[in-house]
């Protein structure tokens, strides 16, 4: 018989960083539990406790590549779900204070 403690962790927020959080924790704990103190969407929509939800959003090429470690797959899965791609030194026109 196991007598290993079962070890449990606790992820407070499911905003994206709590998300990958909880999923690296899983690694390395019997239970991750997640917190969050809104009612989650059914579908892709911005959240009320989220205020930077409605804004354009980038992610450099390191950032993928440990999105696609934690979660294989998940580059592709977006780009089939519509998600866009591009990269933002070359496809972006950047305007500061107006000009």
């Amino acid at each position: 018989m196991d007598h290993q403690p079962r070890r449990k962790a606790i992820v407070l927020g499911a905003s994206i960083a709590g998300l990958l959080a909880a999923r690296a924790l899983s690694d390395s704990f019997n239970e991750v539990l997640l917190i969050e103190r809104a009612e989650l969407p059914d579908g892709p929509e911005p959240r009320p406790t989220v205020p930077q939800g409605r804004h354009s959003h980038g992610l450099l090429a390191g950032g993928i590549d440990a999105l696609e470690r934690l979660l294989p797959g998940l580059v592709a899965e977006l780009g089939a779900q519509g998600c866009q791609s591009g990269d933002n030194l070359r496809d972006v026109s950047w305007v500061f204070g107006g000009k």
